[in-house]
């Protein structure tokens, strides 16, 4: 019962955190503005969070763990299949990366993406992308590339579609 508990109030703390965005700027926003929005004790979110960062970088965590779920159950064998799902996973929280942008935080999805990265790397068992493993710059310049691909759609408004965002990403490796 406790972790159903501390599941909601971890689930008020974010709604609280990205309703009071619609009103007030990030550094505006105190953590007992977030706690009185969200009806909680200040205990109860030192309990769970250090700072109001952690609120954004807990839920990028929280969306990695369901995209590497998702591309297991998938799996997934093909380079372009798995842009294609991290761009179609990615699409479902358009909004939140929205606020995050607007809230001036986008560059803690930039650090989450290299620890999703080197996740991801370690598992790869395919022959054919083993040197990846080896090479130190794989994954700055993979996690580099990725995020400044995923701002530059949120910065277009996520006007194309995650398959014309794969073939362009894909394309660009092509020889």
């Amino acid at each position: 019962m406790k972790k159903s508990k501390e599941k909601t109030s971890k689930d008020l703390i974010c709604l609280a955190l990205y309703q009071l965005l619609h009103t007030m700027t990030y550094d505006e926003i105190s953590v007992k503005d977030i706690c009185d929005k969200a009806g909680v004790s200040r205990m109860s979110f030192y309990r769970k969070y250090n700072k109001k960062d952690d609120i954004f970088i807990d839920f990028c965590d929280e969306q990695f763990a369901k995209f590497y779920d998702e591309i297991n159950i998938q799996n997934i064998s093909t380079g372009y299949d798995f842009v294609l799902s991290l761009f179609k996973f990615i699409m479902k929280f358009d909004r939140q990366l929205i606020v995050m942008k607007k809230a001036g935080k986008l560059d803690l999805l930039q650090d989450q993406l290299a620890n999703y990265g080197k996740y991801i790397l370690v598992r790869l068992d395919h022959a054919e992308v083993a040197y990846l493993k080896e090479n130190p710059l794989t994954i700055p310049f993979l996690s580099g590339g990725a995020y400044n691909i995923i701002k530059k759609w949120i910065d277009e408004g996520f006007n194309n579609t995650p398959e014309q965002m794969t073939n362009w990403v894909l394309h660009l490796f092509d020889s």
